[in-house]
């Protein structure tokens, strides 16, 4: 919520509530908003970039749970957030492990060393 549209504070941006699944558009939609305030607009690049900045070179596989799962997960709210958890959690795992195999032991000890 811009603040200052909403009569309060100029420059006083809040993010609350939302899923997961929206998260990334929420924080989209605040950084646009005080780009927009700080005269510093740009187009928004996150949907395109990985985690590490580089450009994403193809659409993950997936996409929307079969027909009867997805009645089933309707049915059964929490058992629907534990399905996105895993799905979520899966990706994570993945993206990990392609990383991971180019790394020695050393290289990780590096970078747990120079974060503390």
């Amino acid at each position: 919520m811009d603040h200052g549209r909403e009569g309060g504070p100029a420059g006083l941006i809040t993010v609350a509530g939302g899923k997961m699944s929206d998260f990334r558009l929420m924080a989209q939609e605040a950084v646009d908003s005080a780009g927009r305030w700080l005269g510093t607009f740009g187009e928004c690049r996150t949907a395109a970039l990985t985690l590490e900045g580089e450009r994403v070179s193809e659409t993950p596989a997936g996409g929307p749970p079969p027909k009867k799962l997805k009645e089933f997960l309707d049915h059964h709210p929490r058992l629907r957030e534990g399905h996105a958890l895993a799905y979520l959690g899966a990706a994570y795992g993945r993206h990990l492990l392609s990383h991971v195999r180019e790394s020695t032991l050393g290289d990780v000890l590096i970078h747990y060393e120079n974060k503390s």
